[in-house]
């Protein structure tokens, strides 16, 4: 079998900071799947990592016995040409788009024999902004790749569907009752142990991962992808959960991701549009310099929210100023009178933080906890740009 290794390219993953803190690049969700599940559907093989040292041992890596693996830039997403071109790679080459190396058959520090272009542009994540903006196609993608063969359970008389009902695919063991859904903007996939209550409004596409439930009268609009064990209320539209975290009361949150273990609280709200309607200046988490983002007035704003992130009941995050909000990691509420541009994560001493420490009181409330190995890693974090 092959071996491949999702690696996280040094630039890449420092213009994903702060989400890649606290994960590789492949463990970014996106759609429905992470993109390592996506690689291990899409092409059968032994898949570890390659990534910051302090985060190896929660993201080990395997090497080949006999030293020929596989190492893939985990921001490529795995699509047919993609796939293509990586099993058709013989030793010594290595797959390219331009001047960016997709994956190489040779050690790192061996030059390729020969480069291969591939001949369609690829989907990759470069920024924090690009997981909501391509997340209609990921979940497309994943839509196709989960829904396979596989028959899904039918809803239930209480629900109103609107257009194609094979675009809803709701899986043994999620449950939906009284809901209005709407498949014609994009695909509906319920995963296992997921709820969503009545009097919820959906207008695909949406993916609702295992565990997680939406609220009673919730909105939701645009591709959002809620991750396993979230709790979702209120207004949300085109937002992309990672997983374990909750915007679970009234308030809107727009064009949003928003990583591990997160809580925004009753009645908070997020603007996604400056007040001027001008364009958004993206600020760079590894070297503080200002990077421009996109320019489609419905998607200027960003605000990304890393993990551990716990703003108190009716505390607004607006735009004020021309640069997208940013929450780092740790940061357990928003200042009193609005938000700056960025605001740096306090983990910086080696003993557990507040926001950590209260998983304690997690744990009382919840199955689902942090992992050992999750508090090690996020504890490492001696400098705000490693």
């Amino acid at each position: 079998m092959l071996n491949i290794i999702l690696r996280d390219v040094p630039e890449v993953r420092d213009n994903l900071l702060p989400l890649t803190f606290t994960r590789s690049v492949a463990d970014l969700r996106l759609g429905i799947l992470t993109l390592r599940q996506k690689w291990e559907l899409s092409l059968p093989a032994v898949y570890s990592y390659m990534t910051a040292d302090y985060l190896s041992v929660k993201y080990p890596s395997i090497s080949s016995p006999d030293d020929d693996s596989f190492i893939v830039s985990a921001h490529f997403f795995p699509t047919p040409g993609v796939v293509k071109g990586v099993e058709h790679l013989r030793k010594g080459q290595a797959l390219m788009f331009h001047d960016e190396e997709i994956a190489r058959r040779c050690p790192l520090d061996q030059q390729p024999d020969e480069l291969i272009q591939l001949d369609e542009i690829p989907l990759r994540l470069t920024r924090p902004y690009d997981i909501f903006q391509l997340n209609a196609a990921a979940l497309e993608y994943d839509f196709t790749l989960l829904t396979a063969g596989r028959e899904s359970v039918a809803p239930s008389p209480s629900n109103t569907i609107i257009g194609d009902p094979s675009r809803l695919f709701i899986e043994p063991g999620a449950t939906m009752e009284g809901a209005i859904v709407n498949l014609n903007h994009g695909p509906v996939y319920l995963a296992a142990g997921s709820e969503v209550m009545e009097g919820t409004c959906i207008r695909g596409g949406l993916a609702l991962c295992e565990g997680a439930q939406i609220k009673m009268g919730s909105r939701i609009y645009g591709a959002t992808t809620i991750g396993p064990h979230s709790k979702v209320g209120g207004e949300v539209a085109n937002i992309v959960i990672i997983g374990y975290s909750n915007k679970a009361h009234d308030g809107f949150l727009g064009n949003a991701v928003i990583g591990e273990w997160c809580n925004i609280a009753a009645g908070c709200a997020a603007s996604n549009l400056k007040n001027d309607y001008t364009e958004i200046k993206d600020r760079s988490q590894h070297n503080d310099q200002h990077r421009y983002g996109v320019r489609s007035r419905s998607q200027l704003p960003r605000l990304g929210i890393p993990a551990q992130l716990r703003p108190v009941i009716y505390r607004r995050i607006h735009r004020r100023d021309d640069r997208s909000a940013v929450r780092q990691i740790h940061r357990h509420r928003a200042p009193r009178h609005g938000a700056p541009r960025c605001q740096p994560h306090s983990g910086r001493r080696r003993h557990l933080p507040p926001s950590l420490r209260s998983h304690r009181h997690i744990s009382l409330t919840r199955t689902a906890v942090p992992s050992e190995i999750y508090l090690r890693t996020t504890t490492a974090l001696g400098h705000p740009f490693l």
